[in-house]
Protein backbone atom coordinates (compact mmCIF):
# COMPACT_ATOMS: atom_id res chain seq x y z
CA UNK A 1 0.00 0.00 0.00
CA UNK A 2 1.25 3.63 -0.96
CA UNK A 3 0.78 4.73 2.83
CA UNK A 4 3.56 2.55 5.40
CA UNK A 5 2.30 3.75 8.31
CA UNK A 6 0.37 1.25 10.63
CA UNK A 7 -2.10 3.32 12.53
CA UNK A 8 -5.72 2.09 14.11
CA UNK A 9 -9.00 3.65 13.95
CA UNK A 10 -8.84 3.56 17.89
CA UNK A 11 -5.75 5.53 17.59
CA UNK A 12 -7.69 8.18 15.97
CA UNK A 13 -10.97 7.57 18.10
CA UNK A 14 -8.96 8.10 20.96
CA UNK A 15 -7.31 11.28 20.26
CA UNK A 16 -10.58 12.47 18.07
CA UNK A 17 -9.59 16.32 18.71
CA UNK A 18 -6.59 16.38 16.27
CA UNK A 19 -9.39 15.08 13.67
CA UNK A 20 -12.51 17.25 13.73
CA UNK A 21 -13.52 18.16 10.46
CA UNK A 22 -14.89 21.46 10.63
CA UNK A 23 -16.84 24.17 7.73
CA UNK A 24 -14.57 26.71 8.59
CA UNK A 25 -11.37 24.48 7.78
CA UNK A 26 -9.33 26.45 6.00
CA UNK A 27 -6.69 24.34 4.44
CA UNK A 28 -8.45 21.65 2.63
CA UNK A 29 -5.34 19.77 1.57
CA UNK A 30 -4.92 19.21 5.63
CA UNK A 31 -8.57 17.87 5.39
CA UNK A 32 -7.36 15.75 2.93
CA UNK A 33 -4.70 14.26 4.78
CA UNK A 34 -6.97 14.17 7.25
CA UNK A 35 -9.27 11.82 5.69
CA UNK A 36 -6.70 9.82 4.26
CA UNK A 37 -4.70 9.07 7.52
CA UNK A 38 -8.13 8.18 8.71
CA UNK A 39 -9.11 5.78 6.03
CA UNK A 40 -5.67 4.32 5.98
CA UNK A 41 -6.14 3.43 9.74
CA UNK A 42 -9.78 2.16 8.66
CA UNK A 43 -7.96 0.00 5.62
CA UNK A 44 -5.81 -1.55 8.18
CA UNK A 45 -8.63 -2.62 10.83
CA UNK A 46 -10.35 -4.05 7.94
CA UNK A 47 -13.51 -1.49 7.80
CA UNK A 48 -13.42 -1.52 3.70
CA UNK A 49 -16.36 0.88 3.59
CA UNK A 50 -15.28 2.81 5.83
CA UNK A 51 -12.17 3.40 4.23
CA UNK A 52 -13.29 3.76 0.79
CA UNK A 53 -15.88 6.37 1.93
CA UNK A 54 -13.05 8.38 3.24
CA UNK A 55 -10.42 7.69 0.45
CA UNK A 56 -13.37 9.24 -2.05
CA UNK A 57 -13.03 12.30 0.24
CA UNK A 58 -9.96 12.91 -0.06
CA UNK A 59 -9.79 12.24 -3.54
CA UNK A 60 -12.75 15.09 -4.05
CA UNK A 61 -10.78 17.76 -2.35
CA UNK A 62 -7.61 16.49 -3.69
CA UNK A 63 -8.67 17.09 -7.72
CA UNK A 64 -10.35 19.95 -6.33
CA UNK A 65 -7.21 21.03 -4.95
CA UNK A 66 -4.44 20.07 -7.90
CA UNK A 67 -6.47 18.61 -10.55
CA UNK A 68 -7.17 15.01 -12.17
CA UNK A 69 -3.58 14.54 -13.19
CA UNK A 70 -1.48 15.15 -9.72
CA UNK A 71 1.13 13.26 -7.70
CA UNK A 72 -1.69 13.51 -4.67
CA UNK A 73 -4.36 12.57 -6.51
CA UNK A 74 -2.37 9.45 -7.75
CA UNK A 75 -1.56 8.43 -4.29
CA UNK A 76 -5.30 8.34 -3.29
CA UNK A 77 -6.33 6.13 -6.48
CA UNK A 78 -3.61 3.96 -5.69
CA UNK A 79 -4.99 4.08 -1.95
CA UNK A 80 -8.41 3.31 -3.34
CA UNK A 81 -7.12 0.56 -5.34
CA UNK A 82 -6.01 -1.45 -2.50
CA UNK A 83 -8.67 -1.79 -0.57
CA UNK A 84 -11.01 -2.41 -3.81
CA UNK A 85 -8.44 -5.21 -4.11
CA UNK A 86 -8.56 -6.61 -0.63
CA UNK A 87 -12.81 -6.44 -0.80
CA UNK A 88 -12.34 -8.62 -4.47
CA UNK A 89 -13.29 -5.82 -6.62
CA UNK A 90 -11.34 -6.53 -9.80
CA UNK A 91 -12.80 -4.06 -11.63
CA UNK A 92 -12.18 -1.49 -9.77
CA UNK A 93 -9.36 -2.18 -8.35
CA UNK A 94 -7.78 -2.66 -11.80
CA UNK A 95 -9.00 0.72 -12.79
CA UNK A 96 -7.65 3.29 -9.95
CA UNK A 97 -4.25 1.18 -10.38
CA UNK A 98 -4.03 1.97 -13.60
CA UNK A 99 -5.19 5.90 -12.95
CA UNK A 100 -2.55 5.81 -10.41
CA UNK A 101 0.01 4.85 -13.06
CA UNK A 102 -0.72 6.55 -15.70
CA UNK A 103 -0.80 10.16 -13.48
CA UNK A 104 2.80 8.76 -12.32
CA UNK A 105 3.94 8.10 -16.07
CA UNK A 106 2.63 11.56 -17.20
CA UNK A 107 3.57 13.69 -14.32
CA UNK A 108 6.68 12.44 -11.97
CA UNK A 109 7.67 10.15 -15.30
CA UNK A 110 8.93 6.72 -16.17
CA UNK A 111 12.18 7.25 -13.54
CA UNK A 112 10.52 7.61 -10.50
CA UNK A 113 9.97 5.30 -7.50
CA UNK A 114 6.70 6.02 -6.98
CA UNK A 115 6.22 4.99 -10.26
CA UNK A 116 7.78 1.84 -9.69
CA UNK A 117 5.61 1.59 -7.19
CA UNK A 118 2.40 1.71 -9.37
CA UNK A 119 4.29 -1.04 -11.58
CA UNK A 120 5.03 -3.25 -8.54
CA UNK A 121 1.22 -3.01 -7.43
CA UNK A 122 -0.10 -3.59 -10.74
CA UNK A 123 1.83 -6.33 -11.50
CA UNK A 124 0.92 -7.87 -8.05
CA UNK A 125 -2.82 -7.57 -8.93
CA UNK A 126 -2.32 -9.59 -12.04
CA UNK A 127 -0.52 -11.95 -10.99
CA UNK A 128 -2.60 -12.36 -7.81
CA UNK A 129 -5.16 -13.27 -10.14
CA UNK A 130 -2.59 -15.48 -12.29
CA UNK A 131 -2.35 -13.41 -15.14
CA UNK A 132 1.17 -14.17 -14.91
CA UNK A 133 2.65 -12.70 -18.96
CA UNK A 134 0.76 -9.05 -17.74
CA UNK A 135 2.01 -9.80 -14.32
CA UNK A 136 5.61 -10.08 -16.03
CA UNK A 137 5.77 -7.48 -17.96
CA UNK A 138 4.88 -5.04 -15.36
CA UNK A 139 7.31 -6.61 -12.71
CA UNK A 140 10.30 -6.27 -15.06
CA UNK A 141 9.08 -1.90 -15.61
CA UNK A 142 9.13 -2.24 -11.55
CA UNK A 143 12.61 -3.57 -11.92
CA UNK A 144 14.29 -1.61 -14.36
CA UNK A 145 13.37 1.14 -12.36
CA UNK A 146 14.41 0.50 -9.18
CA UNK A 147 17.56 -0.74 -10.21
CA UNK A 148 18.36 2.58 -11.26
CA UNK A 149 16.84 4.43 -8.52
CA UNK A 150 17.58 2.05 -5.47
CA UNK A 151 20.23 0.84 -3.37
CA UNK A 152 21.80 -2.35 -4.60
CA UNK A 153 20.98 -3.78 -1.02
CA UNK A 154 17.08 -2.67 -1.50
CA UNK A 155 14.52 -5.00 0.22
CA UNK A 156 11.99 -3.59 -2.39
CA UNK A 157 14.40 -4.73 -5.34
CA UNK A 158 14.38 -8.01 -3.32
CA UNK A 159 10.70 -8.00 -4.14
CA UNK A 160 10.61 -7.00 -7.51
CA UNK A 161 13.13 -10.12 -8.13
CA UNK A 162 11.52 -12.38 -6.33
CA UNK A 163 8.38 -11.56 -7.76
CA UNK A 164 9.65 -11.53 -11.07
CA UNK A 165 10.89 -14.89 -10.48
CA UNK A 166 8.27 -16.04 -9.57
CA UNK A 167 5.98 -15.03 -12.40
CA UNK A 168 8.67 -16.62 -14.83
CA UNK A 169 8.05 -19.89 -12.96
CA UNK A 170 4.77 -20.05 -13.64
CA UNK A 171 5.50 -19.39 -17.19
CA UNK A 172 8.15 -22.64 -17.20
CA UNK A 173 11.05 -20.07 -17.70
CA UNK A 174 12.76 -22.17 -14.72
CA UNK A 175 16.23 -20.61 -15.41
CA UNK A 176 15.15 -16.78 -15.52
CA UNK A 177 13.35 -17.87 -12.35
CA UNK A 178 16.31 -19.42 -10.64
CA UNK A 179 18.50 -16.13 -11.92
CA UNK A 180 15.84 -13.53 -10.63
CA UNK A 181 15.17 -15.55 -7.60
CA UNK A 182 19.08 -15.75 -7.06
CA UNK A 183 19.37 -12.06 -6.60
CA UNK A 184 16.62 -11.53 -4.56
CA UNK A 185 18.37 -14.35 -2.10
CA UNK A 186 21.64 -12.64 -2.14
CA UNK A 187 19.76 -9.58 -1.34
CA UNK A 188 18.09 -10.86 1.95
CA UNK A 189 21.11 -12.95 2.53
CA UNK A 190 22.48 -9.18 3.40
CA UNK A 191 19.99 -7.69 4.42
CA UNK A 192 18.16 -9.81 6.80
CA UNK A 193 18.93 -12.02 10.19
CA UNK A 194 19.23 -15.71 9.12
CA UNK A 195 16.06 -16.28 10.59
CA UNK A 196 13.98 -14.55 9.25
CA UNK A 197 10.58 -16.09 7.84
CA UNK A 198 11.18 -14.23 4.08
CA UNK A 199 14.64 -15.09 3.55
CA UNK A 200 14.39 -18.94 4.73
CA UNK A 201 11.57 -18.93 2.05
CA UNK A 202 13.34 -17.57 -0.17
CA UNK A 203 15.88 -19.75 -0.13
CA UNK A 204 13.14 -22.72 -0.18
CA UNK A 205 11.72 -21.14 -3.32
CA UNK A 206 14.96 -21.07 -4.66
CA UNK A 207 15.92 -24.87 -3.76
CA UNK A 208 12.23 -25.69 -5.72
CA UNK A 209 13.37 -23.65 -8.97
CA UNK A 210 16.93 -25.30 -8.80
CA UNK A 211 15.40 -28.72 -8.84
CA UNK A 212 13.29 -28.12 -12.04
CA UNK A 213 16.83 -27.02 -13.57
CA UNK A 214 18.57 -30.16 -12.73
CA UNK A 215 15.98 -32.42 -13.31
CA UNK A 216 14.31 -31.14 -16.46
CA UNK A 217 10.94 -31.77 -14.66
CA UNK A 218 8.53 -29.34 -15.41
CA UNK A 219 6.02 -31.00 -12.93
CA UNK A 220 3.25 -29.35 -10.36
CA UNK A 221 4.03 -25.84 -8.62
CA UNK A 222 2.56 -26.85 -5.45
CA UNK A 223 5.69 -27.16 -3.53
CA UNK A 224 7.00 -23.44 -3.39
CA UNK A 225 5.62 -22.61 -0.08
CA UNK A 226 4.10 -19.08 -0.97
CA UNK A 227 3.76 -17.65 -4.62
CA UNK A 228 4.61 -13.97 -3.29
CA UNK A 229 6.47 -12.20 -0.09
Amino acid sequence: MTNNIMLTSNFFENDISKLVFTDSEKNEEMSAEKYNYLATAYYQDGLFSRAISLYKKALEIRKNIFGEGHAETATVYANLADVYFSEQDLEKASLFYRKALNIRIEILGEYHIQTAESYYDLAYFYASNGSFEVAETLFASALRIRKKLLSKNSLDLASSYMHLGMCHYQLFNYQKSYDYLLEAVKIKEIVLRDTDENLLIAKQNLKEVEKHLSKGNEGIFSRLKKLFL
